[in-house]
């Protein structure tokens, strides 16, 4: 079971609520897109150019692409091809991996009142058989205090191990909260969130011909697929879906 200190309060969400799969939201997302009539190119875009007709899109691979308007759905890196300064951070987070043996039926878990404090909240979702066959649980959180990352720094990040004080904190609270579980290995990678002042993704656009649908915050892969499709609605002749105020996600540029 798991141990909560004694000033704690719970609530459990039964079904329909669940959990995402990342991999399998991008994959179903992507393929559902194909059925549209979208066509998937799988490379990294380095560099626009402004054309006459439109835009130029530089490809890692050596191709380039072309395209009267643009969405830039990209995460922490998506400023990156913007010729406007959007007021963003992009927050470093770690996230750990833990093996266990599978407990079965296990609930995800989100807490505001962590036994190792340094964080402001932790979550974990349910353990999962990986392919190699070992069950892992995820956990991760937020540092208290941070340095937000430059765009230079990002790659770097990647790169690395994350934060050997965020990976102490959260093996220690995921101990507190499974004090009789053996975990038979732990494994970290890094993360980054990107975060706006208002606490809400941008959707909107940004430059003649450019939209983004950004900066999730950390929140929004629940809600992906509708923000996806109000970004959608900036290209059509109707525009924006009223469902929802867009100054409530109007992207906000620096300066």
């Amino acid at each position: 079971g798991i141990h909560l200190p004694s000033d704690a309060s719970m609530a459990f969400e039964g079904a329909p609520a669940g959990r995402i799969n990342p991999r399998r939201l991008v994959t179903a997302q992507t393929r559902l897109a194909e059925q549209a009539g979208a066509e998937i190119v799988v490379d990294t875009a380095t560099a626009r150019t402004r054309t006459p007709s439109g835009f130029r899109i530089e490809l890692r691979g050596g191709s380039t692409l072309s395209a009267s308007r643009l969405l830039l759905a990209t995460g922490a890196f998506g400023a990156d091809l913007l010729e406007v300064p959007l007021d963003l951070e992009r927050r470093p987070r770690t996230t750990l991996m833990a093996e266990m043996a599978d407990p079965g039926g296990l609930p995800s878990l989100l807490s505001d009142r962590p036994a190792d404090d340094r964080v402001e909240e932790i979550y974990w979702v349910p353990p999962v058989r990986y392919p190699d066959g070992r069950v892992m649980i995820k956990i991760g959180g937020n540092l208290w205090e941070f340095d937000p990352l430059t765009p230079d720094e990002l790659v770097e990040w990647f790169h690395g191990d994350g934060s050997a004080l965020e990976v102490e904190v959260l093996e220690n609270n995921l101990r507190a909260l499974l004090p009789t579980t053996d975990f038979a290995s732990f494994e970290r990678a890094p993360c980054v969130i990107t975060g706006t002042p208002t606490g809400h993704p941008y959707v909107g656009w940004v430059d003649e011909g450019v939209a983004v649908a950004l900066a999730g915050n950390g929140s929004a892969a629940k809600s992906s697929d509708e923000w996806g499709r109000l970004a959608a609605t900036l290209f059509t002749d109707d525009g924006w879906d009223e469902s929802i105020d867009p100054t409530l996600v109007a992207p906000r540029i620096v300066g």
